[in-house]
């Protein structure tokens, strides 16, 4: 795969970690409205999860962007991916 691809997949591969990680958050700030008064918490949980959407949505348009700017690295890319997943898949 080119620098451009593997690039790619990296940031891919970062992005879902930050997700990964705001969703712990979210779990962690429910945990603690159950302690603390579920008014405040359940503000700070609306705030959370809409900045984790505004967050998902933008890189999301960004791969989109990327995607329409290199569209047969894009497509090899998936098609890699996908084979690489049908292989995993398959041996289970």
């Amino acid at each position: 795969m080119s620098q451009a691809t593997d690039a790619d997949i990296q940031a891919l591969i970062a992005e879902m970690k930050n997700l990964r990680a705001d969703f712990a958050r979210i779990g962690d700030i429910i945990k603690d409205s159950a302690r603390h008064g579920a008014q405040q918490a359940t503000d700070t949980v609306r705030e959370t999860a809409e900045q984790g959407w505004y967050e998902a949505k933008s890189k999301a348009q960004s791969i989109l962007d990327e995607i329409e700017q290199h569209p047969l690295q894009s497509a090899l890319t998936i098609f890699g991916i996908g084979m690489l997943l049908g292989l995993i898949v398959s041996r289970r």
